[in-house]
C-alpha cells in the first residue's frame, strides 16, 4: 500500500508528509514559507496555510490528511503516444512510464501492470523521453476515487478509463478513523491550550 497523507502540528509549524508527485513539490514550493526538512522528509509550512495546503493535497492526490481515500482499480486504453521529456509518464499519481535515458527502456512504477504494449524510452540521446506505446492496455490499483471521478468529467484523446472494481477497503477506511481520532485529540489539545491563555 502506497504511504498515505499525514499532517503533524508542531508549535506553529505544519509537517506535510506526503508519498512524492511531481506536481505536488511544484505546487507547495508556491508557499512562501514551504521547506524541505530532509531529516523528517517532510514538507513544513506555517500552521495557518493548512487549510491552503489542503486544497493542493486534494487537487493533486484527491484526498487530504482529513479525507477518506478511497480507492479503485481503474483500466487505461491508451488512444496515442503519451510521452514526457526527461521526465516520468504519470496519471493519477502513479508512474506509467519511467526512462533514465533514449536507450533505456521504460519501466512501469508501483500499482501499474501493462495487460498490453509497453512503457518505453525514445527521443535523442540530450531530449529523451519516457513514453507509453499506443495500443496498451494498462491496470492502476489503488487509484484515488476522487481523482478518477474528475477526469471522468475532463476525457482527453490520449486515451479512455473504465473502472474495474468499486470496492471499499475497509483496512483504509480503520486506518483513515484511527487517523481521524488522532486528529481530535490533537486539535482538542489546541483548544485547551488556548483556553488556557
Amino acid at each position: 500500500m502506497s504511504k498515505e497523507i499525514q499532517v503533524k502540528i508542531k508549535d506553529e509549524k505544519a509537517m506535510l508528509f506526503t508519498p512524492y508527485n511531481m506536481d505536488f513539490v511544484k505546487r507547495i514550493k508556491r508557499f512562501s514559507d514551504a521547506r524541505w526538512d530532509t531529516r523528517k522528509k517532510c514538507w513544513t509550512i506555517n500552521k495557518e496555510n493548512l487549510d491552503a495546503a489542503r486544497v493542493v493535497m486534494r487537487e493533486i492526490y484527491g484526498y487530504s490528511d482529513v479525507d477518506i481515500n478511497e480507492k479503485v482499480t481503474v483500466r487505461i486504453h491508451v488512444k496515442e503516444y503519451m510521452c514526457e521529456e526527461q521526465a516520468d509518464v504519470m496519471l493519477f499519481g502513479k508512474v506509467l512510464s519511467h526512462a533514465y535515458g533514449r536507450d533505456s527502456g521504460g519501466k512501469p512504477g508501483r500499482d501499474v501492470v501493462y495487460v498490453h504494449g509497453n512503457p518505453c524510452s525514445g527521443g535523442s540521446a540530450a531530449h529523451w523521453e519516457s513514453g507509453v506505446e499506443e495500443g496498451s492496455e494498462i491496470l492502476l490499483h489503488n487509484v484515488n476515487k476522487n481523482l478518477y471521478e474528475a477526469a471522468l468529467e475532463h476525457p482527453t484523446e490520449e486515451y479512455e478509463i473504465d473502472l474495474v472494481e468499486d470496492d471499499i477497503d475497509f483496512w483504509a477506511l480503520k486506518e483513515e478513523r484511527r487517523r481521524l481520532l488522532k486528529r481530535i485529540e490533537d486539535i482538542d489539545l489546541i483548544l485547551q491550550k488556548e483556553e488556557q491563555e
